[in-house]
């Protein structure tokens, strides 16, 4: 037993705040993210356009490791995307809905698939999420459509038609106060 006690840093505890477990595709990897990656990351979820030296200036870190950071973080899949947010209201989409969708995914004998109903769900421009849910409900939609018209074409001839759907509950979306992406 003491020579397995040899073989653990002693310093384990120093870098275990640093180290964050994460699952993907059902395995588990472990990313050690530091102050200066936490400091990029946050100047690039605000402003994804800012050049590496813009970056460097502001987080007061040298332009090299901004670089090689940046490199890093696309190459370990940290940064999914960089992308323009634009306005709704610019685009004449400015009615916001959530539909809850309660499915069945055994219809006349034929086995469905609710990966294959999201997957329908996704392909719909004006859909902005598709989330699987745990309760009374089973996929709730987020939507961003020009109108109550839209929404209800969208409803009476695309959703509830499809054989998975048993029931829908549609919430419309008043005011916002906070819709981000942010994770740090």
């Amino acid at each position: 037993m003491n020579s397995l006690k040899n073989l653990v840093p002693q310093n384990l505890k120093k870098h275990a705040k640093n180290l964050k477990k994460t699952f993907k595709y059902g395995k588990l990897f472990q990313k050690v993210m530091d102050s200066k990656d936490v400091k990029i990351l946050k100047v690039l979820q605000a402003n994804a356009r800012m050049s590496v030296s813009q970056i460097a200036k502001k987080t007061l870190i040298p332009i090299t490791t901004v670089h090689n950071r940046i490199k890093k973080f696309d190459r370990e899949g940290w940064v999914k995307a960089y992308k323009t947010v634009l306005d709704p209201k610019a685009f004449d989409k400015d009615l916001f809905a959530f539909i809850l969708v309660s499915t069945t995914y055994n219809f006349k004998g034929k086995k469905l698939s609710q990966e294959s109903f999201c997957r329908r769900m996704s392909s719909f421009q004006f859909v902005q999420g598709v989330h699987v849910i745990s309760g009374e409900w089973d996929v709730m939609l987020k939507l961003k459509v020009g109108g109550m018209e839209e929404l209800n074409d969208f409803i009476t001839k695309d959703l509830r038609p499809m054989q998975e759907v048993v029931h829908t509950r549609s919430i419309f979306v008043m005011d916002s106060f906070k819709e981000t992406t942010d994770l740090l």
